[in-house]
C-alpha cells in the first residue's frame, strides 16, 4: 500500500484533510468541520501543513457560491503562506516583542 493519496490526478503526501489540531478527538473535529465548513476553518487545516481541503456542501449551499467559493480560494492560499512562512513558537502568555525605545508618548487631544 502506498503512503501516497491521489485524487483527480494530483498526488498528496499527506491525508490529513480537515482539521485543526484544536479538537480533543477525531469525533469533535468531523462535528466541527461538518457543523462550520467556512473559509476560516480552511486556513486553519492548512496552517497546520494539509496538502489540500476537499469542500462541497459549505460551497454549494451557499446563498452566493461563487463568493464563497473565492472565500475557500483565499482562506487556503493564506493558510498555505502561512505553514510555508513558519510560526513562532507557541507560548503560553503574550510578551512584548516590540521596542518600546523611540516610541512616541501619546499626548491628551485638544
Amino acid at each position: 500500500m502506498s503512503d501516497l493519496l491521489t485524487i483527480g490526478g494530483k498526488t498528496f503526501t499527506s491525508r490529513l484533510m480537515t482539521g485543526t489540531g484544536k479538537h480533543r478527538s477525531p469525533e469533535d473535529l468531523v462535528a466541527s468541520v461538518e457543523a462550520s465548513g467556512t473559509p476560516s476553518e480552511a486556513a486553519s487545516v492548512m496552517e497546520v501543513g494539509a496538502d489540500a481541503v476537499l469542500v462541497n456542501t459549505a460551497i454549494a449551499m451557499a446563498a452566493d457560491p461563487a463568493l464563497m467559493g473565492e472565500g475557500f480560494r483565499l482562506g487556503v492560499q493564506a493558510g498555505r503562506m502561512a505553514y510555508q512562512a513558519g510560526r513562532i513558537p507557541a507560548k503560553a502568555y503574550a510578551s512584548a516583542s516590540s521596542p518600546l525605545e523611540g516610541v512616541p508618548e501619546a499626548t491628551p487631544a485638544d
